[in-house]
C-alpha cells in the first residue's frame, strides 16, 4: 500500500477512533474485514471496534 489508510489520525489530537464492523447473518463472533484490520494496525491512537446494530 503506497499511502496510509488512516489519514489525519496521528494520535496527537485523537485519543480514540471508533470503527464499525459488519457480520453476515450466519457468522459467529466478531469478524474483522480488511479495512478494520488495517485500521487496527495503522492507527496511532486507541481503536474501538463495535458491531453494527442488526
Amino acid at each position: 500500500m503506497d499511502q496510509p489508510l488512516v489519514v489525519g489520525v496521528d494520535g496527537s489530537e485523537s485519543s480514540l477512533l471508533v470503527v464499525a464492523t459488519r457480520r453476515g447473518p450466519d457468522a459467529i463472533g466478531l469478524q474483522l474485514g480488511r479495512v478494520t484490520h488495517t485500521v487496527l494496525h495503522q492507527a496511532a491512537c486507541a481503536v474501538a471496534v463495535v458491531p453494527e446494530r442488526m
